[in-house]
């Protein structure tokens, strides 16, 4: 009896022992695909954190891009201001022009009947209603009396 209780208890060491062995090895599944999925979620987190990181390093791109297009932006209208300004001075020259014009023309016109009076022309100025052709037919030169012409007492 005793060999036959020394037997039942074997078996059911054997029994318990497989039992555990079953149980470690389903454990042990469990805790493989556990890890897995762990694993899983560490590599989505870890693709999550550079994802995160890509953001971040794109923002600071687009942060620079947006902050030298502000400054470029800014260099601009003050090269525009620059142009508006010489525009307004060439505008305000070529309105100018005309009146400089005229008065350049008419300090020519004096200064060259001034040289044309010292060289001995004498000059009537034309009323406003006659034309340019009868103020230069108005021109007379006056005679020296070197200039003027041979007479039969002058020869002697």
């Amino acid at each position: 009896m005793w060999a036959h209780h020394l037997m039942e208890e074997h078996s059911l060491c054997d029994t318990l022992y497989l039992l555990d062995f079953s149980l470690i090895i389903k454990l042990c599944f469990f805790l493989f695909s556990l890890l897995r999925s762990v694993k899983m979620e560490q590599r989505k987190l870890n693709d999550q954190a550079n994802t995160l990181v890509d953001l971040a390093k794109t923002q600071n791109v687009m942060y620079d891009l947006v902050s030298e297009l502000q400054e470029r932006s800014e260099e601009l209208e003050k090269r525009i201001g620059h142009l508006e300004a010489k525009l307004d001075s060439i505008n305000s020259s070529l309105q100018a022009l005309p009146g400089l014009l005229s008065q350049a023309i008419q300090q020519q016109q004096h200064h060259l009947l001034d040289g044309l009076t010292q060289r001995g022309f004498t000059f009537t100025r034309p009323s406003s209603q006659t034309s340019d052709r009868s103020w230069a037919s108005s021109v007379h030169r006056r005679r020296s009396p070197s200039t003027a012409p041979h007479t039969s007492s002058d020869s002697g």
